[in-house]
Protein backbone atom coordinates (compact mmCIF):
# COMPACT_ATOMS: atom_id res chain seq x y z
CA UNK A 1 0.00 0.00 0.00
CA UNK A 2 2.74 2.42 0.97
CA UNK A 3 4.68 1.61 -2.20
CA UNK A 4 1.72 2.39 -4.46
CA UNK A 5 1.02 5.68 -2.65
CA UNK A 6 4.64 6.73 -3.04
CA UNK A 7 4.52 5.84 -6.74
CA UNK A 8 1.40 7.96 -7.19
CA UNK A 9 3.04 10.90 -5.42
CA UNK A 10 6.12 10.49 -7.58
CA UNK A 11 4.00 10.53 -10.75
CA UNK A 12 2.16 13.67 -9.62
CA UNK A 13 5.45 15.39 -8.76
CA UNK A 14 6.98 14.50 -12.12
CA UNK A 15 3.94 15.73 -14.03
CA UNK A 16 4.06 19.05 -12.16
CA UNK A 17 7.76 19.51 -12.90
CA UNK A 18 7.19 18.67 -16.58
CA UNK A 19 4.39 21.23 -16.86
CA UNK A 20 6.59 23.94 -15.33
CA UNK A 21 9.41 23.28 -17.79
CA UNK A 22 7.28 23.36 -20.92
CA UNK A 23 8.70 25.33 -23.81
CA UNK A 24 7.76 25.32 -27.45
CA UNK A 25 9.37 26.14 -30.75
CA UNK A 26 8.16 29.72 -30.45
CA UNK A 27 10.45 30.17 -27.44
CA UNK A 28 13.61 29.33 -29.39
CA UNK A 29 16.06 32.14 -29.93
CA UNK A 30 17.37 32.03 -33.48
CA UNK A 31 20.72 33.58 -34.37
CA UNK A 32 20.99 36.32 -36.97
CA UNK A 33 22.42 34.43 -39.95
CA UNK A 34 23.09 37.60 -41.92
CA UNK A 35 26.03 38.35 -39.62
CA UNK A 36 27.76 35.00 -40.27
CA UNK A 37 29.89 34.06 -43.27
CA UNK A 38 30.10 30.53 -44.71
CA UNK A 39 32.79 29.95 -47.35
CA UNK A 40 32.89 33.69 -47.98
CA UNK A 41 29.12 34.03 -48.54
CA UNK A 42 26.64 35.67 -46.19
CA UNK A 43 24.34 33.21 -44.35
CA UNK A 44 21.22 35.01 -45.57
CA UNK A 45 22.39 34.66 -49.17
CA UNK A 46 22.86 30.90 -48.64
CA UNK A 47 19.28 30.63 -47.39
CA UNK A 48 17.91 32.67 -50.29
CA UNK A 49 19.93 30.53 -52.72
CA UNK A 50 18.36 27.43 -51.17
CA UNK A 51 14.91 28.90 -51.70
CA UNK A 52 15.85 29.55 -55.33
CA UNK A 53 16.89 25.91 -55.77
CA UNK A 54 13.56 24.83 -54.25
CA UNK A 55 11.67 27.10 -56.67
CA UNK A 56 13.57 25.64 -59.63
CA UNK A 57 12.76 22.13 -58.39
CA UNK A 58 9.09 23.05 -58.13
CA UNK A 59 9.06 24.42 -61.68
CA UNK A 60 10.84 21.31 -62.99
CA UNK A 61 8.37 19.04 -61.19
CA UNK A 62 5.37 20.89 -62.58
CA UNK A 63 6.74 20.79 -66.13
CA UNK A 64 7.38 17.04 -65.88
CA UNK A 65 3.94 16.49 -64.35
CA UNK A 66 2.13 18.25 -67.18
CA UNK A 67 4.20 16.42 -69.81
CA UNK A 68 3.56 13.01 -68.27
CA UNK A 69 -0.11 13.61 -67.50
CA UNK A 70 -1.07 13.58 -71.17
CA UNK A 71 0.85 10.43 -72.17
CA UNK A 72 -1.05 7.17 -72.81
CA UNK A 73 -0.88 4.54 -70.07
CA UNK A 74 -1.59 0.82 -69.85
CA UNK A 75 -4.85 -0.07 -68.06
CA UNK A 76 -3.18 -2.17 -65.33
CA UNK A 77 -0.68 0.62 -64.57
CA UNK A 78 -3.56 3.07 -64.34
CA UNK A 79 -5.31 0.81 -61.82
CA UNK A 80 -2.14 0.55 -59.70
CA UNK A 81 -1.69 4.30 -59.86
CA UNK A 82 -5.26 4.84 -58.63
CA UNK A 83 -4.70 2.36 -55.79
CA UNK A 84 -1.53 4.14 -54.67
CA UNK A 85 -3.24 7.52 -54.94
CA UNK A 86 -6.20 6.42 -52.81
CA UNK A 87 -3.87 4.85 -50.23
CA UNK A 88 -1.88 8.08 -49.95
CA UNK A 89 -5.06 10.14 -49.69
CA UNK A 90 -6.36 7.92 -46.88
CA UNK A 91 -3.02 8.12 -45.06
CA UNK A 92 -2.90 11.92 -45.28
CA UNK A 93 -6.51 12.21 -44.10
CA UNK A 94 -5.73 9.99 -41.11
CA UNK A 95 -2.60 11.99 -40.27
CA UNK A 96 -4.53 15.23 -40.62
CA UNK A 97 -6.86 14.16 -37.80
CA UNK A 98 -3.93 14.06 -35.41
Amino acid sequence: MLLSVSRCLLCVALSLVASLASAGEADLILPDVSTEMFMGVNGRDWLLGGLGVCALGLIFGLVMFFKLRNLPVHRSMHDISDLISETCKTYLTTQGKF
